[in-house]
């Protein structure tokens, strides 16, 4: 683990975003490759669903950490990548680094940065609001805005898939000297948890029926929600082995590639776009703005 530089000039920056990922099962799972990067946060995300989160981290603004062990994120100042809008025009204190820009990638493009994108989630598909950013490059890997959000996913459609890392290499392998931005969503803890390993017999023949009723309407009858009830720890398993077996050990790829390609540090921050509920208060999925969807896993460090 790498101490924090005071400022992030002269690097290349890795943002990655697990989607969903609650952070209760961030801190069930044995993740040594994140725990090599920083220590596990608990940090708030600033919506509870995916555009808005993610709009909110490229306007400067990531998950919010209240803690003054960690540089650019105490009680006032959570930006790592800060754009020249507000009080910030007169402000480089408590930031890594200040862009003059509409959001972080037009600054990031204004400064010489290839700004480069993997998405998995369908809000990432072509012609979707979150490609409209200055991107130099972006692979969506998921499946149509229409498909069933409950069907099972194949393991090319998760960026971290090891195959699939080895192809984000060899593209990034190809921008040389040039400073960049690299940004991967990976989909695997967002319903239905799956990660490329499929979905047992009993999940989807007896849970998923009530889950997919309850996402659009939230409202089951007594009997139905004590029933989902009984899968809810197992939901939330499946987002735990999740980590555990496939985006630990993908990230570890990615690190090591990173590190052998990149001719300069690397300021790498990882976090959850928003978390999940899994039968609290009665609710599952997200968009709720309550306490399981908007606390986020957080880890920031430089490879």
């Amino acid at each position: 683990m790498k101490a924090l530089p005071e400022s992030l000039e002269g690097f290349n920056i890795l943002h990655v975003v697990l989607d969903s990922l609650r952070f209760d099962s961030a801190s069930r799972a044995d993740t040594p490759v994140l725990d090599s990067l920083g220590p596990l946060i608990a940090a708030r995300t600033l919506a509870p669903y995916t555009p808005a989160a993610h709009a909110a981290a490229w306007l400067g603004h990531f998950p919010s950490a209240p803690t003054s062990a960690l540089p650019y994120y105490n009680e006032t100042v959570r930006q790592p990548l800060r754009i020249t809008t507000g009080p910030a025009r007169d402000a480089n204190k408590g930031c890594g680094m200040l862009l003059d820009g509409a959001d972080v990638l037009d600054g990031l493009c204004r400064k010489g940065y290839s700004t480069l994108g993997w998405g998995g989630v369908s809000q990432f598909s072509t012609g979707s609001w979150l490609r409209q950013f200055a991107w130099d490059h972006f692979t969506y890997f998921g499946v149509d805005m229409d498909e069933e959000p409950l069907a099972p996913r194949a393991p090319e459609t998760f960026p971290l898939n090891l195959n699939r890392v080895g192809e984000i290499l060899s593209t990034m392998s190809d921008y040389g000297k040039v400073p960049w931005f690299l940004f991967l969503n990976d989909p695997a803890p967002h319903y239905p948890y799956d990660w490329g390993e499929g979905i047992t017999e009993e999940v989807r023949e007896e849970a998923f029926p009530l889950l997919k009723l309850n996402l659009r309407s939230h409202h089951l009858a007594m009997e139905k929600r004590d029933m989902l009830a009984l899968y809810a720890p197992l939901l939330q398993q499946m987002q735990v082995d999740g980590l555990e077996r496939y985006i630990d050990p993908g990230l570890g790829e990615l690190f090591k590639g990173l590190r052998q390609i990149s001719d300069r540090p690397v300021f790498a921050i990882v976090h959850a776009d928003h978390g999940e509920y899994f039968g609290e208060d009665g609710l599952y999925g997200h968009m709720h703005g309550g306490i399981y969807d908007m606390t986020v896993p957080l880890w920031i460090g430089v490879l």
